[in-house]
């Protein structure tokens, strides 16, 4: 019982770290994207 609750415990945080982890890659990754698109609209507005 004692190391199952050690490895419920585990899992749990892991997914905690995971989710975190997917979050911030994603908001990263979205703003990186965003960025990307308005330099290409300013670019095109520019020529």
């Amino acid at each position: 019982m004692h190391i199952y609750l050690l490895a419920q415990r585990g899992f749990s945080s892991l997914g905690a770290v995971m989710v975190v982890g997917v979050y911030g890659a994603s908001s990263y990754f979205m703003r990186k994207f965003a960025s990307n698109l308005s330099f290409q609209r300013t670019a095109y507005s520019r020529r």
